[in-house]
């Protein structure tokens, strides 16, 4: 993946996206009627897109101004070039971690996101 995450004051170039998950919840209501074996549905539309990302970062001082700008509380957007599935607006939401490998020479950043529109 060729990814940057950009956001109104900084643009961020991790080195790999190493890890995307992500997650949709139903919001269907489903109501049980006395008599019906069957529950009427309320349909509703599904939340967004809501999961995890682990950005690998080759050099310490990279990451650590990513993860200084990424805890700023204000929306980024992801765009990747080779998978532009992937492509959204989104907030954090949840832990931020840090992590350094186990070589000790690179380093990850593991968050949790929700997209916005």
């Amino acid at each position: 993946m060729t990814a940057t995450i950009t956001g109104p004051a900084s643009s961020i170039f991790p080195t790999l996206v190493m890890e995307y998950e992500t997650a949709k919840t139903s919001k269907n209501i489903f109501h049980e009627i006395i008599g019906k074996s069957e529950p009427d549905v309320s349909l509703e539309l599904d939340t967004t897109r809501a999961g995890t990302l682990n950005l690998f970062f080759e050099y310490k001082d990279d990451a650590w101004d990513a993860y200084t700008a990424l805890a700023t509380g204000i929306p980024f957007a992801l765009a990747d070039t080779d998978t532009p599935e992937v492509n959204m607006n989104f907030a954090r939401d949840g832990r931020m971690i840090m992590k350094l490998t186990d070589d000790r020479k690179h380093w990850v950043i593991e968050m949790e996101y929700r997209e916005t529109v």
